[in-house]
């Protein structure tokens, strides 16, 4: 059986920082980076080259949606449904606030 590890909801980053804002109070955005910039911000932060790329191949497949996998496969593994993104961050707000 193959499963494939996916999310109760995918979100695009404006749509993250939004949720952050409304439960932080300060104003949170997304700045778009290219990903020439985001390799070159990782590697100037002491990132070796290769893994920069690799991350930077992440967000690239985020932005096309090839990440955005939306199913039931972490309750059917795992027996619990996965929480969503607001609940986890207003549950948690305490710690990530701190």
């Amino acid at each position: 059986m193959q499963m494939v590890l996916d999310f109760l909801a995918s979100k695009p980053y404006h749509e993250v920082a939004a949720i952050i804002s409304e439960l932080s109070g300060k104003k949170i955005a997304h700045v778009a980076l290219s990903p020439a910039q985001q390799r070159d911000g990782l590697v100037k932060a002491g990132v070796p080259a290769p893994i920069a790329g690799v991350l930077v191949s992440f967000d690239e497949g985020a932005a096309r949606g090839d990440l955005a996998v939306v199913g039931t496969a972490v309750k059917d593994f795992g027996g619990t449904a996965p929480t969503d993104l607001k609940t986890l961050l207003t549950q948690t707000k305490a710690e990530w606030l701190k």
